[in-house]
C-alpha cells in the first residue's frame, strides 16, 4: 500500500461502502504505462466514489518506486489474482475487475488489460453517467 515503510496487509472488507476497481497488471507494473493512464484519471475515479487498486505479482520491492497515488498490491502468491480469475493454472490475466459498494463484482474485463478509460467508461455506464471522452 502506498504511504507505508514495508508491506501490509490488504482486506477487501476494509473497501466496503464505496465502488473498488482492481486493476490487474502484468509483472514489471512499476513501468507499465497504463499506470500512469490510471493516475492521470485517478481523480475522475475519486469523483465516481471509486478507489483504483493496482495489483500485480511484482513483490512489493519492486512496486515500492511506482509513481502512483492510489493502493499497489503486490500479489506475490497470486491469492487475490486467482479469487478474481486473473490467474489460472498458471495463466495471468491481466484487466480489471469493478466491485460495488456491497461488495458484490459488477463488471471484469480482462480482454483488453489494465484499461483505465475502459474501467472508467464501465464505471460510468454502471453508475448511469456519460462516458469518458478522451480527446487528443
Amino acid at each position: 500500500m502506498r504511504d507505508e515503510t514495508g508491506p501490509v496487509r490488504f482486506e477487501l472488507d476494509d473497501l466496503r461502502g464505496g465502488w473498488t476497481l482492481l486493476a490487474f497488471f502484468p509483472p514489471g507494473m512499476a513501468a507499465d504505462p497504463e499506470l500512469a493512464a490510471f493516475e492521470r484519471l485517478r481523480r475522475r475515479f475519486v469523483d465516481e466514489d471509486c478507489l483504483v487498486v493496482a495489483v500485480s505479482i511484482d513483490s512489493w520491492w519492486q512496486l515500492r518506486e511506482a509513481e502512483a497515488s492510489f493502493p499497489l498490491v503486490a500479489d506475490t502468491d497470486a491469492f487475490l489474482a486467482t479469487a478474481f480469475g486473473a490467474f489460472d493454472q498458471g495463466d495471468a490475466y491481466f484487466g480489471w475487475v469493478l466491485i460495488d459498494p456491497s461488495g458484490r463484482i459488477r463488471d471484469r474485463d480482462f480482454d483488453h488489460g489494465p484499461c483505465a478509460s475502459c474501467a472508467l467508461d464501465a464505471l460510468r455506464a454502471l453508475r448511469d453517467r456519460p462516458y469518458l471522452r478522451l480527446v487528443s
